[in-house]
């Protein structure tokens, strides 16, 4: 593989880049929190050393360099373009702990540092061997002793469908269009042959159409990436697992739904049957339970190998300072085929809805923090119909769910005070992606992405601690008479003084219950 092969990898980046989104599943903090329900001592979050390979505009950076602005972050990245983009983005927020490279992490040295947390989120399966190994020599060489590193990565057997889309892509769109008209052509190819395969096969029509329609749904920009694309190579956990090994490094766990919720696939009798069969070794009933399931994608935390001597899937499925833990998820309530149950918001877990589970959803959503799960199940103690085994299953389950937020203190939501004050670092970040939405995206204290309109992006530049609220009302009339704010009223324009201020008062007020919610008045120092 020669250098002008990692040259065309990185222009297809600079050519049709990625919004730098955050990702909730591979932030610092919840590596931190599912290390220590394996029973390492991870390194603390406040002084953490980070980096990230394949950072793009380093957007996935950024919640965490302004909660902890004594961390170190080092973020690189083939794209020059998006680097470029990236450090400007930074010096306009005023982000002084983020050091971002355009490099080839293949070539890259780094000068007296450990990292506590590694990161590579979406570039595993989509590079080169030399490059993977690369990624691994990395990691071996550089991860501290306790640190934890994260690589997400396509897998088998669950993409082996897709890669008969993937292959119907290309095959049926032309290679002469540049990378986007032929997405498109793509998308076409697969909705007629999806028509066809149900009319002529209906046996295996299911499958099929959910995997192509499922493309069809993604961003162009997104499948342009992940389906036309020189490399785009799925792994077996195996294969996977034999790579880290290679480096003195171990599988510890996974982001989302690794086999400790195996329990919730398979029966009990099960349960005991694979693991007698498998010799009770994690990486065998991890993979095992990837062809269960039909796995497509892994979120894997890998550490050195010393620290995971004891490979016993019951050592494995113990958690350790379990109940010390707090976790922040949102359930609905759903009625599906007269089924009442309840799942997780942006998550696939789902539990039945009774007596006491609907107390455990009520408990959730009711909480703007993050819950203490001892103080949960004290809770839930209370209730006559207590089953410690079915609320200890859930609580698993909802641990493991990649969307939920964990921490080991309580972070509360720091209410506005007369004087609404957005910290400067996080009034700027909402200014860049007012402007520029397509570098990255907003994110609430958990991590979560979350969209704010203009308007809400506007009025939040007033919040800087100086004005009380009749002070912002003076300035929003102002920007309305001049344009620079609309406010509409069954799709008409206002002025004005066709407004009152209480219609004013209200407005900002929900904004700033929309913000205090989301974490926007919380300051870290």
């Amino acid at each position: 593989m020669d250098n002008q092969d990692n040259s065309n990898l990185a222009q297809t980046y600079n050519d049709i880049p990625y919004t730098s989104y955050v990702f909730a599943h591979c932030q610092p903090t919840r590596l931190h929190a599912l290390a220590k329900i394996k029973g390492l001592n991870p390194p603390p979050l406040e002084t953490a050393t980070v980096l990230e390979i394949g950072c793009s505009f380093g957007g996935n950076l950024l919640p965490f360099a302004i909660r902890y602005p004594n961390s170190k972050i080092i973020g690189i990245d083939l794209a020059t373009t998006q680097i470029e983009i990236g450090q400007q983005m930074m010096r306009e927020i005023g982000i002084k702990n983020v050091h971002l490279i355009a490099g080839d992490i293949s070539k890259v040295i780094f000068e007296q540092i450990n990292f506590d947390y590694i990161i590579c989120h979406g570039v595993f399966s989509w590079v080169p061997d030399f490059v993977q190994e690369a990624i691994l020599n990395t990691i071996e060489k550089y991860l501290s002793p306790n640190g934890v590193a994260f690589i997400s990565y396509n897998t088998y057997p669950g993409w082996h469908l897709k890669d008969m889309a993937k292959e119907l892509m290309i095959f049926g769109s032309d290679d002469q269009l540049d990378r986007l008209s032929r997405v498109d052509q793509a998308f076409e190819m697969l909705k007629y042959t999806d028509n066809i395969i149900k009319r002529r096969n209906s046996n295996i029509s299911p499958e099929i159409s959910k995997v192509f329609n499922e493309i069809v749904n993604k961003s162009k920009y997104y499948v342009a990436h992940e389906f036309f694309e020189d490399y785009n190579h799925p792994l077996y956990f195996r294969e996977f697992n034999n790579k880290i090994q290679s480096h003195n490094l171990a599988y510890l766990t996974d982001s989302d739904s690794p086999s400790i919720v195996s329990k919730f696939i398979f029966n009990d009798k099960e349960h005991e049957q694979i693991y007698q069969y498998f010799n009770n070794n994690i990486e065998k009933i991890e993979q095992y339970t990837d062809f269960v399931t039909h796995r497509t994608f892994r979120t894997s935390l890998i550490t050195r190998k010393e620290n995971m001597s004891n490979r016993d899937i019951y050592a494995y499925d113990t958690c350790f300072s379990f109940l010390e833990l707090f976790l922040k998820t949102n359930v609905e309530y759903i009625i599906n085929d007269e089924q009442k149950i309840w799942k997780i918001v942006d998550g696939n877990l789902q539990f039945p809805s009774n007596d006491l589970t609907d107390k455990l959803a009520e408990y959730l959503n009711k909480k703007e923090s993050p819950v203490n799960i001892r103080k949960l199940i004290k809770k839930l103690e209370k209730e006559p119909n207590y089953d410690k085994n079915l609320i200890k299953g859930i609580l698993f389950h909802i641990v493991h769910s990649h969307s939920t937020y964990l921490c080991y203190s309580s972070e509360e939501l720091t209410k506005y005070s007369k004087k609404p004050h957005i910290s400067e670092k996080l009034r700027k970040l909402i200014q860049v992606v007012n402007i520029n939405p397509n570098i990255t995206s907003l994110s609430n204290q958990f991590y979560q992405i979350i969209n704010l309109d203009k308007a809400i992006m506007h009025i939040s530049q007033y919040f800087d601690g100086t004005k009380t609220i009749k002070d912002i009302i003076e300035i929003v009339k102002n920007d309305i008479d001049n344009g620079f704010l609309d406010w509409k009223s069954n799709e008409k324009l206002l002025k004005s003084h066709e407004l009152k201020d209480k219609d004013i008062r209200d407005y900002l007020n929900n904004v700033l219950d929309i913000l205090y919610k989301n974490g926007f008045f919380n300051h870290y120092n």
